[in-house]
C-alpha cells in the first residue's frame, strides 16, 4: 500500500414511524465525505505504471438511503425493504501495488480510477410462529453497478514466488447477487426440540455466468434433548457441489455431509453451576473442504472435544 491516507466524514439520520397497531415503518438515509490521499511519491509513480493519470488525492461523495415496512397479525410477521448505498474502492481496491492474496494465490493490483459501485437492494421476509411450531423465510436481491472485482491479466507476469498469475481491480457494468434462506423448527415437548435452516446463494454479472466466493447450497438440521440436568444433541450439516468460473482462478468443489453428537451435564452449587461437556465432531470422518476455506486445506476429521464451563455468579 503506497502510503494512502483517508479521510471520512458522514452524517446519518433514521427514524421509526408506527402507522397502526400492525404496521410499522422506518426510513434512514446518509451522506458521507471520503478523501484519498496517496502521502508516499514513490507508491504514487509505482501505480502510475499502470495508471499513467492516476491522482494523488481522489474525493468521493457517498449517499445512501432505505426503508422498510413490517406487519404483525397474530402469529406472522411479514417486512419489506428497500435499500441504496454507494461504496467507495477500498485501499487494496485502489492502491494496492502486486498484493499476494494467499487465499486465490494471485498478485493483485489496485485501480485508482474506478468510480463508486453503487447498490440496489429489495429484501423481504415471513415469519410464522405457533405452539410448536416456528418457520422463517428471508430473502435479498442486490444490483450492483460497477461491481469491483479483481480480474486476470494475461501477459503479465506475477512478482511473487510461486503465484498463481495477476489480477488488476476493474469494475463489471452491474452484478446480480441473491440470497435466500429458511429456517424451520418444532419443538416435540419441553424437553426435545428439532431447527433446520437451509440457505441458498447465487451471483452472476454480465458476461459472467457464475461470480467467485459464492457460497453454495448448505444446510443444517440439529435436534436436541433435555432432561433434568443432563442434554443430549445431534447435528448434520453439509452443502452441496460448488460451481465455480475456472476464469477467476477458483476449483470446485465436491458435496459434503457431516455429523456430530454431544452430550452436557450441569452441576448445581447454589447459585454456581459447572457444566461438562462432550462431544465427537465429524463423526464419519469425512474428508471436505468448504467453499471459504483458505487454499482449499481440508476441514479436521473425526475429533474429540471436552469442554468445562463453570458460572460463578
Amino acid at each position: 500500500w503506497p502510503g494512502v491516507l483517508t479521510n471520512y466524514a458522514d452524517i446519518f439520520a433514521e427514524d421509526e414511524f408506527q402507522l397502526t397497531d400492525r404496521w410499522l415503518s422506518k426510513v434512514s438515509l446518509g451522506v458521507a465525505v471520503h478523501r484519498n490521499t496517496v502521502d508516499n511519491q514513490f507508491g504514487l509513480e509505482s501505480i502510475r505504471i499502470f495508471f499513467p493519470d492516476a491522482k494523488r488525492t481522489n474525493i468521493r461523495f457517498l449517499k445512501r438511503l432505505s426503508a422498510s415496512v413490517e406487519n404483525r397479525l397474530g402469529n406472522t410477521a411479514f417486512n419489506l425493504g428497500i435499500a441504496y448505498g454507494e461504496r467507495a474502492p477500498s485501499v487494496s481496491d485502489g492502491y494496492g501495488f502486486y498484493l499476494f492474496n494467499s487465499f486465490d494465490r494471485f498478485d493483485y493490483i489496485g485501480n485508482p480510477q474506478m468510480k463508486n459501485e453503487k447498490s440496489a437492494s429489495m429484501t423481504a421476509g415471513i415469519s410464522y410462529m405457533k405452539s410448536k411450531f416456528s418457520a422463517k423465510w428471508t430473502a435479498t436481491h442486490f444490483y450492483i453497478s460497477g461491481y469491483i472485482i479483481g480480474v486476470p491479466q494475461i501477459g503479465l507476469s506475477p512478482m511473487t514466488i510461486g503465484a498463481e498469475g495477476i489480477k488488476i481491480y476493474e469494475q463489471l457494468d452491474y452484478a446480480n447477487i441473491f440470497n435466500t434462506a429458511a429456517d424451520i423448527g418444532y419443538k416435540f415437548s419441553d424437553r426435545f426440540n428439532w431447527t433446520n435452516q437451509v440457505s441458498y446463494r447465487n451471483g452472476t454479472a454480465k458476461d459472467v455466468t457464475r461470480l467467485p466466493l459464492i457460497q453454495p447450497l448448505s444446510y443444517n438440521s440439529t435436534a436436541s434433548y433435555t432432561a433434568e440436568t443432563w442434554s443430549f444433541g445431534i447435528s448434520i450439516n453439509g452443502a452441496a457441489r460448488q460451481e465455480v468460473n475456472a476464469d477467476f482462478g477458483e476449483r470446485p468443489l465436491p458435496s459434503y455431509c457431516i455429523a456430530g453428537v454431544n452430550a452436557s451435564k450441569r452441576f448445581a452449587f447454589g447459585n454456581q453451576n459447572l457444566v461438562l461437556k462432550a462431544g465427537i465432531e465429524n463423526l464419519l470422518d469425512t474428508d471436505y473442504t468448504t467453499f471459504a476455506d483458505w487454499n482449499r486445506i481440508p476441514r479436521m476429521g473425526r475429533n474429540f472435544f471436552l469442554h468445562v464451563v463453570y458460572d460463578f455468579r
